[in-house]
């Protein structure tokens, strides 16, 4: 009978500094991209934000000598990282943290009994977010490959959700963008994960706005954009998969602004 296929060997998370540091100081090893390495299947229906994802992947046999998994806006490229706590571990000043094998806090390499290996990721942005996926290994082969997610809200394990990081907010009428318009900074914390998640837009918010029918002070966009329309207050409530905040924005006349508001010329 044929013989199986060896498995690729995964890194031990101890040996990782050391291989780096080896490998870094020959430098004899020239390194070639061979993206075919590693094959992972990808959720089609969007995933949810903050909650463990599980992705079968499969690599090539071979040692590896360390590997990593990047979260980033494909747009903007912006890289999200975090830290997510493993529940009822240890008291908080010493809790554990995974990544343990990948770097960037929120994933982990997971193997069944039966040698499948799965990646757990934590999503850390709503909205489109591709995950990069490196295996280095110890031939030189870099294996790269940069999967797309679909992230959703989620209110599952969430601590807090504020709409924005101020409670109250002032505006100008008629005055500069950045007295007459202000972008809400909506922030989710979850008890799974040590540092909070600032989201990049408020589309998956759900809005609603009390204030005068007949006098509207203000607009709110679905990307979380408010603009003044007429002096008065308004009340606005965010909804995120449930969990609700508000804040309150008052519109002042460009000739009677509140005190300490310094009022740019219009452009």
């Amino acid at each position: 009978p044929k013989p199986p296929s060896p498995r690729p060997v995964l890194p031990n998370p101890n040996d990782i500094a050391q291989t780096d540091t080896a490998q870094n100081a020959g430098s004899a090893k020239s390194f070639r991209l061979t993206p075919e390495r590693i094959s992972a299947a990808v959720p089609t229906q969007t995933v949810a934000l903050g909650q463990p994802t599980k992705i079968p992947i499969t690599f090539a046999p071979g040692k590896i000598l360390g590997m990593s998994v990047e979260q980033r806006d494909p747009t903007s490229h912006q890289e999200f990282r975090n830290e997510t706590v493993k529940p009822n571990a240890l008291p908080p000043d010493k809790r554990v943290l995974t990544g343990t094998v990948t770097d960037d806090g929120t994933s982990e390499l997971l193997t069944s009994a039966s040698g499948s290996t799965t990646l757990e990721i934590v999503p850390q942005q709503v909205g489109p977010l591709d995950l990069t996926v490196t295996a280095r290994y110890a031939d030189g082969g870099y294996a790269v490959q940069t999967y797309h997610v679909d992230v959703t809200a989620s209110a599952k394990s969430v601590g807090r959700f504020l709409l924005n990081g101020a409670p109250r907010v002032a505006l100008v009428l008629d005055g500069a963008p950045q007295d007459s318009t202000f972008f809400l900074k909506p922030r989710v914390d979850y008890k799974t994960l040590r540092f909070p998640i600032y989201l990049s837009n408020s589309k998956q918010i759900s809005f609603q706005v009390q204030q005068s029918a007949s006098s509207p002070a203000v607009k709110v966009d679905p990307d979380g954009m408010i603009h003044a329309l007429n002096p008065g207050t308004a009340t606005v409530t965010g909804s995120f998969d449930g969990v609700q905040d508000k804040v309150i924005v008052t519109v002042y006349p460009r000739d009677r602004p509140p005190a300490g508001f310094a009022v740019h010329a219009k452009p």
